[in-house]
């Protein structure tokens, strides 16, 4: 995608902290710019790094330890099996409150 989503989410909530995140990283992101509170993560969320990744972006040590933050999932157009890996991360992030899926298209299972 383009991000829109994430910037949306960046403009309704000022005080939160929103991270876009895509496999591409030569996305044309010029619309994020003046948003402190929005930044973009060139990510492979199917990674066991991944989820440690988000929760560095955020300023949390560890995949272990409860969040003084509240973390919400969305996942727009995630085709195949990202949806199950958006779910993996969804349950291995502590103080995860919402998981938000559009998904675009399903393996066969």
């Amino acid at each position: 995608g383009k991000g829109f989503s994430s910037l949306l989410l960046s403009l309704t909530f000022p005080k939160s902290k929103v991270i876009a995140v895509d496999s591409n990283p030569d996305m044309e992101l010029s619309h994020f710019r003046g948003r402190d509170n929005l930044e973009f993560r060139s990510l492979d969320v199917t990674s066991k790094s991944a989820l440690p990744t988000i929760l560095a972006s955020l300023g949390e040590a560890s995949t272990h330890t409860a969040t003084n933050r509240t973390l919400i999932f969305l996942g727009i157009h995630l085709c195949g099996s990202l949806s199950r890996h958006a779910l993996r991360l969804y349950r291995e992030a502590p103080s995860s409150a919402a998981l938000v899926l559009a998904p675009c298209c399903l393996d066969s299972r």
